[in-house]
Order: structure tokens, then C-alpha cells, then sequence
């Protein structure tokens, strides 16, 4: 391409035209950085803001000659950056790059190659920068951190982020604590768990150097290394809350879990927290925790003292109302909860979860029309909106079948699996209504919808054995089991409808058998083996395996399926003891009344 000359003034013009775009452009693509290297009171523009990329990062600077077809280049890189375009940022980028490798360009280029994931790129861009001349060491070492981040080359960070701590000793605290956000990108927990450990080991006297080498042990399954950790932390900064709400969010995640937690771990951080308020009485955030923490141990009464100040103190606070909502609602105190997720919804926040909350009061509480009211309320988009209408047409379902499906057909789908979930519903409520017909071409249409589907598979085999459609529910289980060869439930279906119409019995043994094998101890496994050797004529066998199920599991059917054994080996008292006993619970259970009638003079 032929060099043009270009006035002043126009030179002038393209470069202002080139920082406004820049504006724009990094406005949606400029990251935060991964270190703060602006000198204290510097600026009160943040170093990450758009304004400040433009200013530090404009490849329009005197050392970049504006020659025509840069300039040109530049200004279509810039553009397709305002368009969200960045291949075609890239693709002049590129061109840049190899002609003119000056530190602007490259630093620009490395930018878009974070921003579309092109590490390999990046890392090509770090070698011409460091082969073309001496680069600004500041910048460079940023450069470097941040795609060795990106390429998965974790330890090669420790030089460059050493020289950063040491080159900025003012932000070195908050520095390491924007190395979290590398553990949150990060796959390999192990890896930054040894990269912090190199770094951390360099400032030992730092509270925050301690405090994230305790999160990246955890990360790493380092139980012991993140409690020695934080406890270092909270030992250098004793007046620091970080270190005591992390250990909370730890031992709230262990009881949640299940995991082994002493009650004597749990006591000596409750104790820990109640002395840190003693001196900062005024921290909400360590009482908040504490009062969730006390919850979580059962200890409701020492819970709700707190959460009185907290809402003395915070009477408008969304999280201090949510909270203490949801101990009223555990405390059964449902005038409370009311009250606290009333307040809420006459407040400038989002009042989804506070009309999720009140449905489930009012549902409970028997005001099913102001459970519909709430239940309606909650929007599309909010993440408990698919429960909230499944409650809804759940609840519907009790006493109007056609306005529950009419709120599963109106019902918004985020995902596929939403959509399979409401498909799913609509079935279910037509067979719980006894409209087995409607539930069977709603699953039909659905398999149509999502072939090979394992549940909707599953429930159409359901479904056409309740219309006697044997054979097509038998294809629906063949199928499902190849799909499927280690699904314990469609071995067991198939058999146990084979059993039942008195068919193929010794196929049907296998089924069940493999089934068992699959999961073991199964009680409606177990149901089905003991109905099996009852049709096989097995009583003293079958006896056994219908006792084990009905020890593991107190259920109707396998109260109907043992009373018969029972009653067919003469020991009638028995069968009819069991029989009354769970025809008191489900007195509408259809196998249970229909053996009574059948066996019964």
C-alpha cells in the first residue's frame, strides 16, 4: 500500500477519533487488571476503568509512527472492538504486531488475546515484546501474569508477580488478595495451592499473604494447610474479620455437607466470633455469620438475639430481613416471617424470593388463594421461578386439574432441561389425576420431542402398563436399559410387570435379581423379588424378602404384597394387622384395597 501524507491537523483529528473509539471499544472488553500498579493518590480514575485503559493503553502514542497503513489498521481494530468483533480486532492486531512490535501495539494485542481465550497468541506476542528492545517492566510483568493465567502455566506466574509485590509495597496487601480471583478462574487447585505457598512464604509477616494461601489449601482439599493458614492470618491481624468469616463459610459448608465436624470446633469459633464482637459490636457482617453459624448448631434462641440487633441496626437491610425471616419460618413463628417478608416487598429491592417465601407460609398455612397470589408474583428469570411454578400447579392440582396444567403450559422454560422438567409435570399431573390416556399421549408427544429421553422413557413404559399396553411398555424398558444397562429401575419395572401378570416368570426372577445386584437392599426391589417367588410359588422365600422390604420401608403396596403371602400361608391375623395398620394411613391406596377385597370373605 502506498504511504499517503497526512496534514497535522488531519493526523491530529484520527488520533482523537482513535481515542474516542478506544473509549468504547475497552469499555466492554477491558478486564480488570490483575494487579493495581497505580501510585497511591496517584489518580482517582480506577486503573481499571475505561478512561484509564484508553489513557495507558492508546496505540496511537508517539512512539507508534502513524504511518497510512497503520493508522488505517488501527482504526479497523478499534472499530470492530466497538462492534464486540474481536476476531476482526484480532486479524489487525496481528498484522500490527509482526510489523510494528512496539510496546503499545503488542500490550494492545495481548489485551484481545485475553479477551478471545488465545493464549498460544499471547504467549508468541510476550516473545516479540521481550525480543524488541527493553520493555517497560511494569507493563511487561503484567503482561506476563496474566496470560501465563490465562495458558494454564501457573508457576511461571511466580517471577512476574514477585516483581509486581515488590514493586508496588503500598498495595502489596491488597495485591494478594486479588490473587483470589486467579483461584476462582483456576482448574488445577493443586497448582496455585504451591504457587501462593512460594509467595506466601516470601512475606510470612503478611496477614493477607496468609489469608489466601489458606483459601488455595482449601481449594486444594488441604484441610490442615488452610486452618494452620488462616489461623496465622487472623493471629498477625487479630482486628481483621476476613480470616473468621472464612472459617465460618467452612464449618457451615462441613455441617451442611455432613461432613465430621466436632462440636468443640464449632464452640471454639463461636467463641472466637463472640469475643471479636465484644470489642467491634458494630460489625454486622461477623453477626450475621455468627447468628447463622449458632443456627446451624441448633442453637435458635442465641440466633435470634442476634438477629434482633441486627435488625435494630439494620432495619431496611434485605439480607438481615431474609435471614431472620427464615429462622421465624424454622421457629414455626409464621406471624413473624410474615411480617419481615412483608417489609421487604415495601422496600426499592427485588421481591421475588420474599413472594416465594410467603407462597410456602400461606401454602402450609392452608390461604391457598394468597399462596397462588405470591406464587404468580415471582418473575421469570428469578432462579426459584421453575420451583415456584411447580409449587404452584402442584398445589392447583389438589382441587382444579385444569388450572394446574394451565400453569405448566404458561410456564416460561429457561433451559432444556426446564422444558423436559415442565413435560415432565404436565405427565405427572394427568396419572396422579387418573387420566391415564392424556398421561400417556402427553408422554408419546414428549418422546417425540426428546427421543431416548431415560425419564420420559421410563414413565411411558409407566404409563402404557396402566392401559394394558404390554408390549409397548416393555419396548420403552428394553430401550431404556440399553441406554441404560447399570439402571436398576428398568430392570426392576420390567421384571416386576412380568410378575404381576403372572408371565414369564423366570425371566422375570432375572430382571428382578440384576436389579437387586444393581442396588442393593432396594425395599421395592426387594417388593418385587418376594412378589415374584409368590407367583413362583416360593411362600417361605418370598415371606423372607417381603419381610426385609417392609422392615426398610413401611409402603402400602408392600403391606398388600406381604399380607397376601401371610394370608396364603394360614397366618390371616397377621395379614389382617398389617393390613389395618397402613389401610389407617392410606386408606385409598388402590393394590391395598383391592387385595383386602379380593382375599377377604
Amino acid at each position: 500500500m502506498s504511504s499517503f501524507n497526512f496534514s497535522r491537523p488531519l493526523r491530529r483529528f484520527l488520533r482523537c477519533c482513535l481515542l474516542a473509539l478506544c473509549l468504547v471499544a475497552f469499555s466492554a472488553h477491558a478486564e480488570e487488571r490483575l494487579f493495581d500498579t497505580s501510585e497511591e493518590g496517584a489518580s482517582d480514575v480506577p486503573t481499571d476503568s475505561p478512561e484509564a485503559l484508553s489513557a495507558r493503553d492508546m496505540p496511537a502514542s508517539a512512539e507508534v509512527p502513524m504511518d497510512a497503513q497503520t493508522s488505517y489498521e488501527i482504526l479497523v481494530g478499534e472499530m470492530a472492538l466497538t462492534r464486540q468483533d474481536l476476531p476482526l480486532a484480532a486479524l489487525a492486531y496481528r498484522d500490527l504486531a509482526r510489523r510494528m512490535p512496539k510496546a503499545d501495539i503488542l500490550e494492545r494485542a495481548i489485551q484481545i488475546a485475553r479477551a478471545l481465550g488465545d493464549f498460544e497468541w499471547g504467549l508468541e506476542l510476550l516473545a516479540l515484546w521481550q525480543a524488541n528492545g527493553d520493555p517497560d517492566p511494569v507493563r511487561f510483568a503484567l503482561a506476563q501474569a496474566e496470560i501465563f493465567m490465562g495458558a494454564g502455566r501457573i508457576l511461571e506466574m511466580e517471577e512476574p508477580i514477585l516483581f509486581l509485590l515488590e514493586s508496588y509495597p503500598s498495595q502489596r496487601e491488597s495485591n494478594f488478595l486479588r490473587l483470589m480471583r486467579i483461584l476462582d478462574r483456576n482448574t488445577d487447585k493443586s497448582l496455585f495451592h504451591t504457587l501462593i505457598s512460594r509467595l506466601a512464604a516470601r512475606y510470612p509477616d503478611l496477614a493477607t499473604a496468609q489469608f489466601v494461601l489458606a483459601a488455595a489449601a482449601d481449594q486444594a482439599g488441604e484441610k490442615a494447610a488452610a486452618e494452620e493458614a488462616l489461623l496465622r492470618a487472623y493471629a498477625l491481624k487479630p482486628d481483621w474479620e476476613l480470616p473468621l468469616l472464612m472459617r465460618s463459610d467452612w464449618l457451615a459448608r462441613d455441617i451442611a455437607n455432613k461432613q465430621k465436624v466436632t462440636q468443640a470446633e464449632v464452640d471454639a469459633h463461636l467463641e472466637l466470633m463472640e469475643k471479636f464482637l465484644k470489642r467491634f459490636p458494630d460489625n454486622s457482617g461477623i453477626r450475621m455469620q455468627l447468628a447463622r453459624l449458632l443456627i446451624l448448631s441448633g442453637k435458635e434462641t442465641s440466633a435470634r438475639q442476634h438477629f434482633d440487633r441486627l435488625l435494630m441496626d439494620h432495619p431496611d437491610n434485605p439480607a438481615v430481613l431474609y435471614s431472620a425471616a427464615m429462622l421465624a419460618m424454622q421457629a414455626n413463628d409464621t406471624e413473624s416471617a410474615r411480617q419481615l417478608l412483608n417489609h421487604i416487598l415495601s422496600l426499592p429491592v427485588s421481591g421475588d424470593m420474599a413472594h416465594f417465601l410467603l407462597a410456602q407460609i400461606e401454602e402450609t398455612t392452608g390461604n391457598k388463594e394468597l399462596a397462588r397470589q405470591h406464587y404468580e408474583k415471582v418473575s421469570y428469570g428469578f432462579s426459584s421461578y421453575f420451583a415456584a411454578r411447580i409449587r404452584l400447579a402442584r398445589m392447583l392440582m389438589q382441587d382444579d386439574l385444569a388450572s394446574a396444567r394451565r400453569v405448566v403450559l404458561e410456564s416460561e422454560a429457561r433451559t432444556e432441561e426446564e422444558q423436559i422438567g415442565l413435560k415432565q409435570l404436565e405427565a405427572q399431573l394427568l396419572c396422579e389425576s387418573g387420566r391415564h390416556v392424556e398421561c400417556h399421549a402427553a408422554l408419546i408427544a414428549a418422546l417425540k420431542e426428546f427421543p431416548d429421553h431415560p425419564g420420559f422413557l421410563y414413565d411411558a413404559a409407566l404409563a402404557a402398563e396402566k392401559l394394558k399396553l404390554w408390549d409397548e411398555s416393555e419396548k420403552h424398558l428394553r430401550r431404556l436399559i440399553s441406554l441404560q444397562p447399570e439402571n436398576a429401575e428398568a430392570y426392576n419395572a420390567l421384571g416386576y410387570a412380568f410378575a404381576d401378570r403372572n408371565v414369564r416368570l423366570s425371566e422375570a426372577r432375572t430382571l428382578i435379581e440384576k436389579a437387586l445386584k444393581l442396588s442393593p437392599g432396594s425395599p421395592h426391589i426387594l417388593d418385587s423379588l418376594g412378589w415374584v417367588l409368590y407367583r413362583q410359588g416360593k411362600l417361605p422365600e418370598a415371606l423372607t424378602a417381603l419381610e426385609e422390604a417392609y422392615a426398610r420401608m413401611k409402603d402400602p403396596e408392600i403391606a398388600a404384597h406381604l399380607g397376601e403371602v401371610l394370608w396364603r400361608l394360614g397366618r390371616r391375623d397377621e395379614a389382617e394387622e398389617i393390613w389395618q395398620k397402613e389401610s389407617e394411613k392410606s386408606p385409598e391406596h388402590a393394590v391395598l384395597k383391592e387385595t383386602q377385597q379380593r382375599l377377604k370373605p
